[in-house]
């Protein structure tokens, strides 16, 4: 009898990912399975041929190119026309991580997500909310398209979930063409955190004692509750009401709860569009002009002014996926410090035009791009903010353009790879994703182009456990409501004239930059969270150790999505580094 020879983990690859490959075309939550293991089977590749760091060279066929080329294409045709039509309402729910629910005016359920079974407890009808008798109803009240809620207005109304949580809903009028009226139903868990308390504080003026008020309402406790919790009379807590309501501009209590609700978890009926309260946010930081310059060579060149009109210049070199958009805390705190960024769009981004696919051409091209918005509006040299991949373009900056940047604070950012480890060393998918770009760039495209997909199936939980690696804390960041309204527009940003910007961006990261470091003498500050999901601290801060003019902040309790968590330290350092170069 024959005896069957076992296959080799090269065989073993090749047979999963083309069942991957194939199955992706009508499941793409399995995207990210795939990715995994196409980096195994390109790492395989690597080590069999001793393949180095260096520039684009060792072009590879990996023995499953057509198959993978064809999954990619299907999937991003299946993404395309999606994106073109009206999603599901199923997966339309599924987009949220927070419960939601479509309702008919009779307050039987249309469509409802897992969180809303789990966490409100419902699957039929909306009377299934736990509420008292009042609250109950009036959001039967709500729900009939005579009411408020039909009219475009959004309503809050208080509710509780399985485990007695206090949470607020927040009821929409669901616009688009349908057969029968609904209302969406999402809930803003009250995340009482202090980036909140800070914008409270920096934003609308409240104090240290209007705050504690404030927070008691949010948690649902009356003026007399209030008054006994925090030892002050009933007319004193009424007084610090009626100031509360005045500085934020909201008329009544419920007003109070939508805005703080908004601040702390951005939820709209549609998550492109802005919610009543971020609205009212953004009114308070009137801070953002968008422009677009047009060179006497005919580029146009966006750019993007965020923060007080008369205050201090610095760059902000952003994300590949987070685009030039700030929250309302990290703004906040630029107002604090009188600091107004400049976040200019590099070629192909935004509506800035496309460069030439060189790559020196092209990062010569954005530094003189940016050079020329900075002497259109005479800021002079300047202070770099530099987010992610957006870190890396200081040291490009200062390659072609020298003297631009005389200083520079990089947050989340990765190191310039210089060292065959540097690559090695990167977690799985990341690493797939350098080694696609440097050994098999006509695969990469297709990659990318199947995760814009999942961002235009709607699908962004799948597109973030991807991209943030999994389940870990930036994955969990990733999802709350306020932070992926944020990141999807970013991406919107970045994909605006389709993948190649982002395509030349990955390439960019994963070739060698040591001839960019010539001129990286500025002082510079690199902060960098612990649980960075897509660089290691370890990295960042051996580079740091290496050069004299580099300091190292290690965030323990940091991820890759700094911004979102730790903005005040962000802008902080950010304004220590202008002062003590400015002097």
């Amino acid at each position: 009898m024959d005896r069957k020879i076992p296959p080799s983990a090269s065989e073993e690859h090749n047979a999963d990912l083309i069942e991957q490959a194939y199955s992706l075309t009508t499941k793409p939550e399995e995207y990210d399975q795939l990715v995994l293991t196409w980096e195994k089977r390109i790492t395989a590749v690597v080590k069999t041929n001793n393949l180095e760091v260096g520039s684009h060279e060792h072009p590879i066929a990996t023995g499953v190119d057509e198959h993978l080329l064809r999954a990619f294409e299907i999937i991003e045709r299946l993404g395309a026309a999606e994106g073109n039509s009206l999603v599901s309402l199923d997966d339309l729910l599924a987009a949220y991580t927070c419960p939601a629910i479509l309702a008919r005016p009779d307050g039987t359920i249309r469509a409802a997500n897992n969180a809303a079974a789990e966490i409100l407890g419902v699957s039929t009808h909306v009377s299934e909310i736990a509420m008292d008798s009042d609250k109950a109803l009036a959001l039967l009240d709500r729900l009939s398209p005579k009411q408020g809620v039909r009219s475009g207005l959004q309503t809050v109304l208080r509710a509780y979930g399985t485990d007695g949580q206090s949470l607020v809903l927040v009821l929409s009028p669901h616009l688009r063409d349908q057969e029968e009226p609904l209302t969406l139903i999402l809930t803003a868990e009250i995340n009482w955190t202090p980036n909140v308390d800070q914008l409270l504080r920096g934003g609308f003026g409240l104090t240290e004692a209007e705050c504690r008020v404030t927070n008691q309402i949010m948690i649902g406790h009356s003026v007399a509750e209030i008054a006994r919790n925090t030892d002050k009379s009933v007319n004193t807590i009424r007084s610090q009401i009626s100031a509360v309501l005045t500085k934020t501009g909201a008329r009544k209590q419920s007003d109070l709860v939508r805005l703080v609700a908004g601040i702390s978890q951005v939820i709209t009926a549609d998550p492109t569009q802005k919610s009543e309260a971020n609205t009212k946010t953004d009114q308070a930081l009137d801070d953002v002009q968008e422009h677009i310059m047009v060179l006497p060579c005919g580029r146009r060149v966006a750019y993007r002014l965020i923060g007080p009109q008369t205050g201090r210049w610095a760059i902000f070199s952003h994300s590949m996926f987070g685009g030039p958009y700030l929250s309302a805390a990290a703004r906040a705190r630029l107002h604090h410090h009188n600091i107004r960024l400049l976040a200019v769009a590099r070629p192909g981004f935004g509506e800035t035009s496309p460069a030439s696919r060189n790559r020196k051409k092209r990062h010569q091209t954005m530094a003189s791009d940016l050079k020329a918005v900075m002497a259109h509006l005479g800021t002079g040299p300047c202070v770099l903010l530099g987010q992610e991949a957006g870190g890396g373009q200081g040291y490009a900056i200062a390659h072609f353009e020298p003297g631009l940047i005389i200083g520079q604070v990089n947050f989340s950012s990765g190191i310039p790879f210089t060292k065959p480890e540097h690559i090695e060393g990167l977690p799985s998918r990341m690493r797939g994703f350098m080694w696609t770009a440097r050994l098999a760039p006509h695969i990469l495209p297709l990659m990318i182009q199947g995760a814009v997909a999942l961002l235009q199936k709607g699908r962004i939980d799948l597109f973030h456990r991807t991209f943030y690696h999994g389940e870990g804390l930036d994955y969990q960041i990733s999802q709350r409501p306020e932070v992926a309204a944020i990141l999807r527009k970013g991406a919107e940003f970045a994909h605006a004239q389709g993948h190649e910007a982002i395509l030349y961006q990955a390439i960019d990261l994963s070739v060698d930059w040591s001839e960019y470091l010539t001129h990286f003498k500025h002082p510079t500050v690199l902060l960098h969270g612990h649980q960075n999901s897509q660089f290691p601290y370890a990295f960042v801060r051996d580079f740091a150790a290496e050069r004299k003019n580099v300091h190292f902040i290690e965030i323990e309790d940091g991820g890759l999505l700094l911004m979102h968590t730790h903005p005040e330290l962000i802008i902080d350092t950010l304004h220590r580094q202008m002062s003590s170069i400015r002097g």
